[in-house]
């Protein structure tokens, strides 16, 4: 599960740098790349939606949020990439 984690990461902040630095990322994370580039979806979503509004999940929603992503990420990598 860490190895999602920190790829997310990684990912994440190539979006912010912009560029062709998501790209790179993801080819560095080949393995997890169909579930990195689906959250990397929401999130983009989730900002265009913060921008258009301000949002305040509440407690309940963040938790049940995390709880469903420790249940449907893959508790083992995906074949291909680096060890990441």
């Amino acid at each position: 599960m860490a190895g999602i984690i920190s790829a997310l990461a990684d990912c994440l902040e190539a979006l912010n740098e912009g560029g062709d630095a998501l790209e790179a990322r993801l080819r560095k994370h080949e393995r997890y790349r169909q579930e990195l580039v689906a959250l990397l979806e929401l999130v983009k979503e989730l900002n265009t939606m913060g921008q258009e509004e301000e949002l305040h999940p509440s407690g309940e929603f963040l938790s049940d949020l995390k709880a469903k992503l420790m249940t449907e990420l893959p508790t083992t990598p995906q074949r291909g990439g680096d060890a990441g």
